[in-house]
């Protein structure tokens, strides 16, 4: 959760290795990463009703992605993980050059419009650029995995045990279960 995050002014700057396949963060990541206006990816996320990080206002993906030209819609997992964070960090120093080649980018997180603002806060992200998806709706349109112990997921009935919470998920994925490798790429970007 953002919550135990450390406050904007005192949070360091991540940089990010390159994404690897591992990370579902990334992975999801890639699979969208270019999903341009011709795209058959443009057409099924154009339904898909985002909020605005700005002011909460609901708008379908199809009035944020342009019809023509390039588009970067960087989907993102939830507004405190870290592939999240690396992800917008990243793109934020090439923002820049991205506009100046007339790349539309836009970014949607999982997560409420209050969480996508102070994701924006933290990351340095344009909020004008930033919609939430509290129900998981773009990636769910094409075809991305909830992770483990979500409905529709590897591990789905762990769901509904009660001591099951994010952290209890959180160490499961890290271990390595629903997700085969995690651990040894997140532990090889640290040695």
């Amino acid at each position: 959760p953002l919550a135990a995050c450390a406050p904007p002014h005192a949070a360091p700057r991540l940089r990010a290795r390159q994404p690897t396949r591992a990370c579902s963060g990334a992975r999801t990541a890639a699979k969208v990463a270019t999903a341009g206006a011709r795209g058959a990816e443009r057409a099924t996320l154009a339904p898909v009703s985002v909020l605005a990080a700005t002011d909460g206002t609901a708008v379908a993906l199809g009035e944020v992605l342009p019809e023509q030209g390039r588009c970067i819609c960087l989907l993102l997992t939830q507004a405190g993980d870290f592939d999240s964070f690396e992800s917008a960090q990243y793109l934020v120093d090439e923002l820049p050059a991205l506009d100046a080649a007339g790349v539309k980018v836009v970014a949607v997180v999982i997560g409420t419009p209050a969480a996508a603002r102070n994701f924006a806060q933290k990351t340095n992200f344009p909020v004008d650029r930033l919609y939430a998806d509290e129900g998981a709706e773009a990636v769910a349109a094409l075809g991305c995995a909830p992770g483990w112990g979500r409905e529709g997921g590897p591990g789905a009935w762990a769901a509904k045990l009660p001591f099951v919470n994010g952290y209890v998920k959180l160490l499961v994925m890290c271990a390595g279960v629903g997700s085969p490798g995690t651990l040894k790429e997140v532990t090889g970007g640290y040695f």
